[in-house]
């Protein structure tokens, strides 16, 4: 008999502990997503945010809570025949980032970010998109799709600390965080990638910006042979058919725009990898468009890293003729960022993409040369 009452007094607190717990939906206005990067529907008849490009993050500060979840839709991953090869990171309460990998579940599912929580004080949440495989424009496969936070009954959100300035950034493979923390070999296995320790979360430190990171590997300002279409036709787009713009602009309008383009711009095959291309004409396409998008936002082209298309670059810049673009360069990482001989380099594991060392190297070298165009050491083209 006892035995009995203790299984029904278990059960009750099981149920009771499963109501008392509630989710926070993508849709509130404190949940902190990053700008320009999500795209926000429904699914399953409740919110969800999407975003096809590692770097996407939510910040936000639950107050109340003792438990703190996030729910995943695993349902846009359905389609990998094994392992989901799709990277996320946390932190809670400024801790070490923990790395999770999501789950073969194509419905809604929880990841528990922390447990054991003292409900008296506030606690922080930082939540990254850290990898995902390359096929992201035309498939939701590597995408990552969330619902919200799952939290206790009686808590809520306030507004993550924001910083004074918004960047939406455009870039390759360097800015995704390809071989960021080991030697990349395949997009079959994006652990050792990571989007948040590239070079622009570096720069936004500095300049106290939150940030839209699109980075995607293989594409180019011109080139025309990979997964994604070059930047000059896809950058007004999340993914295929699915629009960053409202009304034909960037909402809200950035205070910054940043192209770190030119790297895969090369006649294939990548044995031969000449760089005899011409990106002027699709480079000079792209700035006309985002002007068009972003009237006031300062724009910074940026010099790849490993120095190729400066020429170009610097003439479409020129050419342009507005006094709130700028060309930036930093000839004092190009001796270590190579793509001419991929091997081991001070600041790379294979000669092109930066090591978390060879990122802030490349972040801070950027940085200062930004902040001189910002305090007018450096004049716009017109």
């Amino acid at each position: 008999m006892l035995k009995n009452l203790l299984v029904i007094a278990a059960l009750t607190a099981l149920t009771v502990s499963v109501q008392a717990a509630k989710t926070i939906y993508v849709n509130h206005p404190a949940f902190g997503l990053s700008p320009y990067t999500w795209h926000l529907s429904q699914s399953f008849g409740t919110p969800s945010a999407e975003a096809p490009n590692p770097g996407a993050y939510f910040k936000t500060t639950v107050s109340g809570t003792s438990t703190i979840k996030v729910k995943i839709d695993g349902s846009c991953n359905e389609g990998y025949p094994d392992k989901i090869n799709v990277f996320t990171e946390y932190s809670v309460d400024g801790a070490p980032f923990e790395v999770k990998q999501l789950e073969r579940i194509f419905e809604p599912y929880d990841i528990t970010l922390a447990e054991g929580l003292d409900p008296a004080v506030d606690h922080t949440v930082q939540f990254y998109f850290k990898s995902g495989d390359i096929m992201r424009w035309e498939s939701h496969t590597p995408h990552l799709r969330i619902k919200g936070l799952v939290v206790d009954n009686g808590a809520s959100l306030k507004v993550y600390p924001k910083r004074s300035k918004t960047v939406l950034a455009f870039g390759d493979s360097i800015t995704e965080g390809v071989g960021a923390e080991s030697t990349f070999t395949t997009w079959n296995d994006v652990s050792g990638c990571n989007a948040r320790v590239t070079w622009l979360p570096v720069v936004c430190d500095a300049l106290d910006c939150e940030y839209g990171q699109v980075g995607s590997g293989g594409e180019g300002m011109w080139q025309p042979q990979m997964p994604i279409p070059p930047l000059y036709k896809s950058w007004k787009y999340l993914w295929k058919d699915v629009s960053r713009l409202k009304g034909g602009k960037l909402v809200p309008e950035p205070d910054y725009i940043f192209c770190n383009m030119g790297t895969n711009d090369y006649q294939l095959p990548m044995e031969n990898h000449s760089y005899d291309v011409d990106i002027y004409t699709p480079y000079m396409s792209w700035l006309k468009q985002v002007r068009a998008a972003a009237p006031k936002a300062k724009i910074f082209c940026i010099v790849p890293p490993c120095g190729e298309h400066l020429e170009n670059i610097t003439r479409v810049v020129k050419d342009f003729n507005d006094k709130n673009t700028y060309l930036i360069n930093v000839p004092n990482v190009a001796d270590r960022i190579t793509v001419h001989d991929w091997h081991l380099t001070t600041l790379t594991y294979d000669g092109v993409h930066p090591t978390v060392h060879g990122h802030a190297i490349l972040g801070a070298s950027i940085a200062v040369q930004i902040q001189k165009a910002l305090d007018g050491k450096q004049k716009g083209t017109k």
